[in-house]
């Protein structure tokens, strides 16, 4: 199973912030061949494994989103056209590696610029304790280390993030499509308040009036 069943990113928890097998779609556990009836009734192991949620405890090295990214790899990145300038590729690429014994994967990621500047982004994933969903720090050339880190989501075998800044959102995917690696990068920018009375600019474009997604950046690596 590639992930999570369909509609299985946000699973049920209970009041304490554990898992809550009660809470899942009980077609999707008679699809896993799972009595829903046994499943809330505590079979927690079993529905877990059902959507696709991995184990309380596993380190970032195990978890099913990172495990297959560990490893140095070379390719491409195409750049869209933009402020930032034309539309070009430029050679690339990204190590995922252990770190702390396991309880942290660091991602560094480069590029050259034709005219010879470099951009070099960084992140960290680990796992939430309390629960098995993502984590990730990140800053590049252009963006600082984040006072928090942005929680993933893995749905369908992709790791998806979506950072929100002052100028807008930037979408991360990052996917393994057989033997290659996808990581792609998409903004949204803020829109002109548009906002209804007694609304501030502030909050312009959470409500779907901001601006569609658009490519910025698409890589693709084999492994070195």
């Amino acid at each position: 199973m590639d992930g999570p069943l369909p509609g299985t990113d946000n699973i049920g928890r209970d009041d304490s912030g554990g898992f809550n097998p009660a809470d899942i779609n009980p077609a999707e556990l008679n699809a896993a061949g799972i009595n829903p009836a046994d499943s809330a009734a505590g079979s927690y192991a079993d529905a877990r494994e059902a959507v696709g949620v991995p184990p309380s405890g596993v380190q970032p090295a195990d978890h099913p989103a990172l495990c297959g990214l560990l490893g140095h790899w070379r390719g491409s990145t195409r750049l869209a056209a933009g402020p930032w300038g034309p539309e070009r590729t430029v050679e690339a690429e990204v190590t995922y590696r252990r770190v702390a014994s396991g309880f942290g994967i660091v991602q560094t990621y480069s590029h050259r610029e034709p005219d010879g500047t470099h951009f070099e982004g960084h992140g960290m994933f680990t796992v939430d304790p309390d629960h098995p969903d993502v984590l990730w720090y990140h800053a590049d050339t252009t963006d600082p280390v984040p006072a928090v880190p942005d929680r993933c989501t893995w749905r369908g075998g992709v790791l998806r993030v979506e950072r929100h800044g002052s100028a807008g959102w930037t979408r991360h995917s990052v996917r393994l499509d057989g033997d290659v690696l996808i990581h792609a990068t998409e903004l949204r920018s803020r829109a002109p308040s548009r906002t209804q009375s007694g609304g501030s600019a502030e909050n312009a474009g959470a409500d779907g009036t901001g601006s569609a997604y658009t490519p910025f950046m698409t890589s693709a690596f084999t492994r070195a």
